[in-house]
């Protein structure tokens, strides 16, 4: 009974993920200031994610496979970190994020959330595949365009 009541809470939280990220695409993806914090925070939020996902799910993946994993999303994301508009405005840095990575990491928590509630250790292993790589992701992606936001010097 509570096994069962755990998975539909597991679904349930998964489609509200869903919903949240296509929610805030709005907010996402419009021009805002180069904001330290804000990058920062969001490698930590997607690491601590991942931690958490792992510790609380009890989910195994090969450490190798994972790192692996977080490389290659890293390279996506470095990618994905070169192509994102920033330009100088009014003394300030703009940056217009893609919604592509919200996207990428949103469906990610719901696909491994649900792969979590089957009553499958290789679905629950499966289901870290994608978190790992769209953690690499969004590292990338915020360290990338920090370093170009450093190259960019100071703005007048």
């Amino acid at each position: 009974m509570i096994a069962s009541f755990l998975d539909i809470l597991t679904i349930i939280f998964s489609i509200v993920t869903l919903v949240l990220t296509v929610r805030m695409l709005s907010s996402y993806t419009k021009p805002k200031k180069f904001n330290l914090s804000s990058i920062f925070s969001s490698i930590a939020l997607s690491v601590v994610t991942l931690v958490v996902f792992i510790l609380v799910s009890g989910a195994k993946l090969n450490l190798v496979l994972a790192v692996v994993l977080f490389i290659l999303g890293g390279l996506w994301g470095l990618i994905r970190g070169l192509t994102i508009k920033m330009y100088p405005l009014e003394g300030e840095v703009i940056v217009r994020n893609s919604a592509l990575s919200l996207i990428g990491f949103g469906g990610s928590m719901a696909l491994s959330s649900l792969m979590n509630s089957f009553d499958s250790a290789l679905l629950a292993a499966l289901g870290l595949v994608p978190l790992c790589m769209s953690t690499g992701v969004t590292v990338a992606i915020k360290v990338t365009v920090l370093l170009r936001r450093l190259l960019m010097g100071k703005i007048v």
